[in-house]
């Protein structure tokens, strides 16, 4: 990243929270909101537990991915036309849109298309819409690139549910279902890890070259009348050799590559960070993984430093994972702003089925207006 980019709105919609200031309290409280899923049963005849937003349906079309976008889209537009940030002309504003890898057990064949369909916002415009398809990181791929636009407007929207009977099943066949029963020893046992499936999505608009060339006013966006959520400091990815069937122990290599190269990118001073956000979902595997990167970064954390994981109320959201930890982050620094403090820095932490991992470096935000 060639300069700090300003997070300047974000949202969010999933069961337990349909915006980002109810999604911020159950976080925090922490609340969720769980359901037997309707007609999917594991091995042992049971219901399986499911985060759900609204009623499962059998067809399980495009039509709800595209509901659950338009409800985050819909809440960022509101956002930004408050703080007096939405383009002030059509044909200004980009769109990234991240999703699960097309092949994934009960995606949609056409979702990408759908999507591009359902979310012609006419409060925004696109100029062009990106599509990034990958696991729960492949959303900082697209947060770079907005953040390395040409200094226009970025909108970065994810969307993933794992609600669909072939992807609750291909999660059991490997083990990754929490609570879905296996035989053992002649008794039907649930599984005490994995992963809840959820489903959400979540937003972020990034307007590049903060303080350096941000184009207030004539051109994209009406001067603003409130300063950014945050500033995206630093990101980094980093490739990872052991994923959740590997058969020893996750040392955290890649993801502590990533961490530092997000920190050292945002010059991120030794002892600093203070909340480091996690994707953590019940998996043994990505909880060695967190705790060998934590030790490995003890000496960038500041005293006291808090931990938090959103899985812990949404379930594992997938491809909307990243995204949503950035708009909680963004949201939150933004809510505890403080001009006598010193800057407040939080660290992302991204990991995945699949090899990639991701950190972004969050920095507080001036207080006045540039």
């Amino acid at each position: 990243m060639n300069a700090p980019a300003a997070i300047v709105g974000a949202s969010c919609h999933f069961a337990s929270a349909p915006t980002l200031p109810l999604a911020d309290v159950a976080v925090r409280a922490p609340l969720a909101l769980l359901s037997r899923h309707p007609f999917f049963v594991d091995r042992g005849g049971m219901r399986v537990r499911v985060n759900a937003v609204f009623d499962l349906e059998p067809e399980f079309s495009a039509k709800r991915w595209c509901t659950l976008a338009r409800a985050a889209l819909g809440e960022l537009a509101d956002t930004l036309a408050v703080q007096g940030l939405l383009p002030k002309r059509r044909g200004s504003c980009a769109l990234w849109l991240v999703l699960p890898p097309g092949e994934r057990a009960g995606v949609p064949a056409d979702l990408a298309d759908r999507l591009r369909l359902a979310l012609q916002d006419e409060r925004f415009g696109w100029t062009k819409v990106h599509t990034m398809r990958g696991g729960h990181a492949a959303g900082v791929h697209a947060l770079r690139q907005a953040a390395q636009a040409d200094g226009s407007l970025g909108v970065v929207l994810g969307v993933d549910c794992w609600g669909h009977p072939h992807a609750l099943q291909w999660l059991e066949e490997h083990g990754l279902l929490h609570g879905a029963h296996a035989l053992h020893e002649a008794r039907f046992r649930p599984n005490p890890y994995g992963r809840v499936p959820g489903e959400a999505a979540a937003a972020v608009a990034i307007l590049p070259g903060a303080g350096r060339r941000a184009r207030w006013g004539r051109t994209t966006v009406s001067k603003p009348a409130a300063p950014p959520w945050a500033m995206l400091s630093g990101s980094a990815l980093a490739e990872e050799g052991h994923t959740w069937d590997a058969s020893t122990p996750c040392l955290g290599a890649g993801l502590t590559r990533a961490a530092l190269g997000a920190l050292d990118a945002a010059r991120v001073p030794v002892g600093a960070v203070q909340h480091v956000s996690t994707d953590l979902n019940g998996e043994p595997y990505r909880t060695d993984e967190f705790g060998f990167t934590a030790l490995q970064l003890a000496a960038r954390l500041a005293p006291g430093w808090k931990r938090s994981a959103h899985t812990l109320v949404t379930g594992d959201v997938g491809s909307a994972s990243v995204v949503l930890q950035t708009a909680l982050a963004a949201y939150s620094m933004y809510r505890e702003r403080d001009p006598r403090s010193a800057v407040a820095t939080r660290l992302i932490l991204s990991t995945s089925d699949d090899t990639l991992r991701a950190a972004l470096a969050l920095t507080s935000a001036p207080i006045s207006v540039p």
